[in-house]
């Protein structure tokens, strides 16, 4: 495989494997996000059935 097709393909999986880490990143905070939703909504129903 000639230098220059290697120095490509090589780039494009480091892109590649970038936006994997970028993606992954983003789950993990709407998990995040979705758990702080749930607590307070929780809260929220333990205030409204007092």
């Amino acid at each position: 495989m000639p230098e220059l097709e290697y120095d490509v393909l090589n780039s494009l999986r480091e892109s590649t494997d970038r936006k994997i880490e970028r993606l992954e990143k983003r789950i993990e905070d709407l998990h995040l996000y979705i758990g702080n939703l749930n607590e307070r909504l929780n809260y929220l129903n333990e205030k409204i059935a007092d």
